[in-house]
């Protein structure tokens, strides 16, 4: 499925307790960005990065975007190890966002810490572009 089709849904905001569980889509690499568009970089300088999942919730409702950085990338990928999962396309994942974890130094914000699974799945081959007609012009 074309990452154009998928892209753009609302971000998925798990407060503690919460969980969300959907089919994975697509998924995009991108730089991670401060509020203020400013590249998020790492000590030695190269640049953070955040994976978008965009996810077809398992209730059926519209495509959501969940946005992988931090603990929730280690413990997507413990899951999907665990479950023999190597391509995450078709997958489904499920998240639980747990209570924060101790800050590593005084001042720094409190670890997000999450509980993740993953199941294996397959993405449906027809797209919507399928179901049309070919013979139909619609111009």
């Amino acid at each position: 499925m074309s990452n154009f089709l998928t892209e753009g849904g609302p971000a998925i905001k798990l407060e503690v307790g919460e969980t969300f569980e959907g089919q994975v889509l697509s998924i995009t690499e991108m730089d991670d960005r401060k509020p203020d568009g400013e590249v998020v970089t790492w000590k030695d300088g190269s640049p953070r990065k955040v994976w978008v999942f965009n996810m077809q919730p398992a209730d059926g409702g519209e495509v959501q975007s969940l946005w992988v950085r931090g603990n929730l990338v280690k413990e997507i990928r413990t899951a999907a190890r665990a479950a023999k999962v190597a391509v995450l396309e078709g997958a489904t994942i499920k998240v639980q966002r747990q209570p924060d974890g101790q800050p590593t130094q005084r001042g720094y914000n409190p670890p997000k810490l999450y509980r993740a699974k993953v199941t294996p799945g397959t993405l449906p081959e027809t797209s919507f572009m399928a179901d049309q007609d070919s013979a139909e012009d619609p111009f």
